[in-house]
């Protein structure tokens, strides 16, 4: 009779192990953030044509200058409604902001829900103000 319940134990403890490890595989695995410097950004764009970049500031910061190719979606816009990004979902984000802080925001948060499916995020080295010490150009749109 005790060997019979140690064997049911053993059993029940066993499958409960794989159960355990199942379903932590089965978890989308958090996304990866990564620093890119503004190199590493050009190469990325010119290796990739599906690369977007994403400016989290205001349109009119965006206006006044921003990265080549990038788009404009405001950090609280995004913090509000993560659909606005479906459309770029499969495909590289790269984001940035002014110095970096609305941009961590917007990164955190992806980062934190299984949103990018463990793809990697990325973001701007320095942020915009990196961008024009580093003398990359400037795309601006008139108002």
């Amino acid at each position: 009779m005790v060997r019979k319940n140690s064997e049911k134990i053993s059993t029940l403890a066993i499958a409960t192990s794989l159960l355990v490890a199942l379903l932590f595989t089965a978890l989308p695995a958090n996304a990866e953030l990564i620093d890119l410097d503004h190199d590493a950004l050009s190469d990325k764009q010119k290796a990739n044509s599906s690369l977007v970049i994403i400016d989290v500031r205001s349109a009119q910061e965006f206006a006044s200058g921003h990265v080549p190719g990038a788009i404009n979606i405001a950090h609280m816009s995004i913090l509000n409604d993560v659909r606005l990004l479906d459309r770029y979902k499969d495909q590289e984000m790269v984001f940035y902001c002014r110095s970096g802080g609305r941009a961590k925001s917007v990164t955190d948060a992806l980062e934190s829900s299984d949103y990018t499916s463990g793809k990697p995020l990325y973001q701007l080295e320095g942020d915009i103000l990196g961008w024009i010490a580093a003398d990359q150009p400037l795309q601006k749109l008139a108002l």
